[in-house]
């Protein structure tokens, strides 16, 4: 865990989500980081938001589908940048596909975060002007398989 940031869960159809994420989903140079993909909610994703203070600094989230989890959203306050949040969000997320039975994760990412996926193990499928389709298994541990 890292130092000075509270990681809370919660559920994409909860009322308080959309007074969290609102603010970033409507500010302009956010979307432009986004390349104009649109930030979404509805009871099919999970937030993983991380506040500083009661301050949100960063969230992730995740959409469900039958089978596969896709990755849908990140984003890291610039002024927290290069502490280790995104990194710590890829793997609560990916924890919390395991903890639900998930095992095939899919992602969208912008180049400024190719490499933190392949690190882990995520395969490249497709690449797009600005985006990369990725693709990964999750490998239970032993304690899990329990």
């Amino acid at each position: 865990m890292l130092k000075g940031y509270k990681f809370v869960e919660m559920k994409g159809d909860s009322p308080d989500i959309y007074g969290h994420i609102a603010p970033f989903a409507m500010n302009r140079s956010i979307l432009r980081e986004f390349d104009g993909y649109p930030i979404l909610t509805d009871e099919s994703y999970v937030w993983f938001l991380v506040f500083e203070k009661n301050k949100l600094v960063a969230w992730a989230s995740i959409k469900k589908n039958k089978d596969v989890v896709k990755f849908v959203n990140a984003y890291v306050d610039p002024a927290h940048r290069r502490k280790g949040i995104h990194t710590e969000l890829i793997h609560r997320r990916i924890d919390w596909c395991g903890e639900n039975g998930f095992m095939k994760v899919e992602v969208d990412c912008m180049d400024s975060s190719l490499n933190q996926y392949l690190k882990l193990g995520f395969k490249r499928i497709k690449t797009f002007k600005k985006w990369h389709k990725l693709s990964a298994e999750i490998e239970l541990t032993e304690m899990e398989q329990l």
